[in-house]
């Protein structure tokens, strides 16, 4: 198993989804782009296009939502393709996000939020601030509506607006 940070050539097939783990849990991937990916554990069938929380055990398998402000700071992803059962695989957690799934219209380069749905953020400000995450597409309007988004930093939940993006 390798461990630790892998950057360059890697032959990780981030799409893969293993029955045992094949790298130690927590290994992060980056690339030069600014994307890195986290080895992780997934609980079950899981969506794509949505954010999820990653535990301090590089678990995965709930959405972020509100109520998750409360206890924050919360490590958090976003899966680029869905999971289908439990077992394990990488998550992406900083970098060019093809899609993210937003609960409303917004414009670009606003701040994102967690909602009450499971997973889906939103521009209305609430409690839980998803650290250093905007939506660089288009405008968008209705619910459900999937747009790229970027972040500096690793994806993380915060309280509040106590971080500034």
């Amino acid at each position: 198993m390798t461990d630790g940070v892998i950057r360059g050539p890697h032959g990780a097939l981030l799409e893969a989804r293993d029955s045992v783990p094949v790298f130690k849990l927590g290994t992060q991937l980056e690339f030069s782009d600014g994307d890195m990916f986290q080895y992780v554990e997934f609980a079950g069938a899981l969506d794509d296009a949505k954010v999820y929380v990653i535990t301090p055990d590089f678990e995965v398998g709930g959405g972020v939502t509100t109520a998750l402000a409360a206890s924050a700071p919360h490590a958090c992803g976003v899966l680029a393709t869905e999971v289908t059962a439990a077992g394990y695989g990488w998550i992406q957690r900083q970098g060019t996000f093809p899609a993210v799934e937003y609960a409303t219209g917004m414009d670009p380069d606003v701040a994102l939020y967690t909602t009450a749905t499971a997973g889906r953020l939103d521009d209305a400000v609430t409690a839980g601030l998803v650290q250093s995450l905007k939506n660089i597409g288009v405008a968008t309007t209705g619910a459900g509506d999937l747009r790229e988004s970027f972040s500096a930093l690793p994806l993380q939940i915060v309280t509040g607006e106590t971080v500034v993006n």
